[in-house]
């Protein structure tokens, strides 16, 4: 039912955990899959250093979570934020059609994340 890159970010996420005293950090609920993602974002300079994630959920949720965590470490924020649904669908390969929403939740934590940091720096 999976493809082997779900079932290894699912078996052994990578950036699992919480990062202390975050400059970005969003909780998403997806209604649809009923999945929770908290991500945690260490931003530097306008470049995230460090990323990490908590889920609850499922094998695609965790999955690319974890994927999108590897993805993101490196990248400005400009580069995160234009990260679109496709690409990361893509970027998980195939799967079920009624597990799309619940690949994109950390996707969409993380876009939060983003604009509670842009907000911060704002201030």
């Amino acid at each position: 039912m999976y493809n082997k890159k779900i079932i290894e970010n699912f078996v052994n996420p990578k950036n699992a955990g919480k990062i202390t005293k975050p400059e970005g950090r969003a909780d998403y609920s997806d209604d649809t899959c009923h999945n929770t993602v908290k991500v945690f974002l260490r931003i530097k300079k306008g470049i995230i250093t460090d990323a990490k994630f908590k889920a609850s959920g499922g094998p695609v949720t965790i999955a690319s979570s974890s994927v999108l965590m590897q993805m993101i470490i490196n990248k400005t924020v400009e580069e995160v934020k234009n990260i679109s649904y496709e690409f990361l669908l893509v970027e998980m390969g195939a799967m079920p059609p009624e597990k799309f929403d619940c690949a994109l939740t950390g996707l969409k934590a993380t876009y939060e994340a983003i604009k509670k940091y842009e907000r911060k720096q704002k201030k």
